[in-house]
């Protein structure tokens, strides 16, 4: 999210037809086994009473988010073993792990969503990191790859792709203060943006025909240095014969947005008050919410002490509420860049 993001307060897309295709075959997970739930004996909230409190706040994203979790059969998202949280790639191939549409106009509408974007394409693509990560994935190959990159290509389509393709990505972390809740805390909360490549691995038997293209992208790369530039063509291919033996040369950059709608582990998300259709709270009513479960207030007990158990208890009770991934469709930035790859 950069691959995580959990519940109501923390998960998220835009409301929209969801295309067959982004669906996974609907399924149980081990932990909620065929056949075992029975609300009549698992004490449990029924969660869709929350959606009326996101209508009313106008998080209508937010409760898009969280109806369609509702209606979908039991999954839990795995969680990667390293991170120790649920993430993109541990759940790409993860089959019950549906797929739902982010509208980027809608992400986008959101200051630290689009500072952070700005921030992504404009110091992280070809960062060290980056390029690091591109000559490991692509440095031993010659050829063309990421030609399947296109625009508005759905990730969900590509999904067994992730583990091998997605190269850079960008955790952003969003305000949690339940005072300043938006549509974006409500639905996505922390997220990530991501990053994969397309482009051709030059190998250096080809150098001396490339040129003066290559030489072009090497010298707009500042990959050149000064006393070549004066060279002939010739001498710039045998120059770089002898130090490399590849150039790889990225024309384009594929980027997305996602995230995980999961409830692993403990968040606190809010006390709803289902009366007046409100979300408050703080510290106080966190540990409330760490120290017992299913905690109400008020007379009428309409006032909820929400957190992720609050989710799963559900989930466990009625064989329903399945985590899925939310990603937006991919967006095509042209980079010309030329990478040197080392003997």
């Amino acid at each position: 999210m950069a691959e995580s993001g959990n519940g109501p307060l923390g998960s998220e897309t835009n409301p929209g037809v969801v295309d067959s295709g982004t669906l996974a075959v609907a399924q149980h997970t081990a932990s909620v086994p065929i056949g075992s739930c029975d609300p009549q004996k698992i004490s449990y909230f029924d969660v869709a009473k929350l959606l009326p409190v996101l209508d009313a706040q106008g998080w209508t994203v937010g409760k898009a988010f969280m109806q369609f979790w509702i209606d979908g059969n039991a999954c839990t998202a795995l969680n990667d073993p390293k991170l120790k949280k649920a993430t993109i790639s541990a759940n790409a191939t993860h089959k019950c792990v549906r797929s739902y549409p982010i509208s980027w106009d809608w992400l986008l509408g959101f200051k630290e969503a689009k500072d952070a974007y700005n921030t992504f394409v404009q110091d992280k693509l070809f960062n060290e990191a980056a390029i690091k990560q591109l000559i490991k994935t692509y440095g031993n190959r010659s050829g063309n790859f990421g030609e399947w990159l296109t625009e508005r290509l759905k990730p969900a389509e590509i999904r067994e792709l992730f583990a091998e393709h997605q190269i850079q990505k960008h955790q952003v972390e969003v305000e949690r203060d339940i005072a300043k809740l938006t549509d974006l805390t409500a639905a996505l909360a922390d997220f990530g943006f991501f990053a994969m490549y397309r482009g051709t691995n030059l190998p250096y038997t080809v150098f001396k025909e490339q040129m003066p293209r290559l030489r072009s992208i090497l010298a707009s790369s500042g990959l050149l240095p000064g006393n070549v530039a004066i060279k002939t063509n010739d001498e710039v291919a045998q120059w770089l014969a002898e130090r490399y033996i590849a150039v790889m040369i990225i024309s384009d950059v594929g980027v997305f947005a996602a995230d995980i709608y999961e409830f692993n582990g403990f968040q606190y998300l809010g006390n709803w008050d289902l009366e007046n259709k409100t979300v408050w709270g703080g510290k106080a009513w966190a540990i409330d919410a760490w120290l017992m479960d299913d905690v109400r207030y008020g007379l009428r007990r309409q006032i909820i002490n929400v957190e992720n158990a609050t989710f799963r208890r559900y989930r466990e009770a009625t064989c329903k509420g399945g985590d899925f991934m939310a990603l937006t469709t991919i967006k095509m930035l042209p980079r010309s860049r030329a990478i040197l790859i080392p003997k």
